[in-house]
């Protein structure tokens, strides 16, 4: 697998979320992944998604009509868009139920199996003032999908 690192949010001193575009077996992937480096481990967490560029520009898309958004009363779905057969890639508004933290947005993957209905931790929750950097780092990663062919494995692009 090879991949591009393009941009980051830092989360903590030792924690950051990662945009990346990646190809794995020949299909290529944008990446939005935690990532930690500690004395104890470094490396990704499951704390992210993988994504490919149709869901991408759908995501966008989604986030760049919640931009306006400022403080829901209650929860507010952005979009809700299948992955897979099981499997759908759910964006939310969420309020704060603590005056003293802000609203959140959180993009995760749902899952409707017979083993398993709920939400996965691959996903990310960030709050909403990083909307804006999470818009522009998806659409960076998007315009490098489009200037590769997407059939193309970016390990063989130069």
């Amino acid at each position: 697998m090879s991949q591009t690192n393009f941009n980051s949010i830092r989360l903590s001193p030792t924690t950051e979320l990662r945009f990346e575009v990646s190809s794995f077996k020949g299909k290529n992937y944008i990446n939005i992944r935690q990532h930690i480096s500690s004395d104890d481990f470094t490396g990704y967490t499951r704390k992210g998604i993988a994504i490919t560029k149709e869901l991408g520009d759908q995501l966008l898309a989604a986030l760049r009509s919640a931009e306006s958004i400022q403080e829901p009363v209650s929860e507010q779905e952005i979009c809700r868009l299948p992955k897979n057969s099981t499997t759908e890639l759910v964006a939310r508004i969420i309020p704060s139920s603590d005056k003293n933290k802000s609203t959140s947005f959180d993009v995760r993957e749902y899952v409707q199996s017979e083993s398993y209905t709920g939400w996965t931790q691959k996903g990310f929750r960030l709050s909403l003032d990083k909307l804006p950097q999470v818009i522009a780092y998806l659409a960076e990663c998007l315009n490098q999908l489009d200037r590769n062919d997407d059939k193309t494995d970016l390990s063989q692009a130069g």
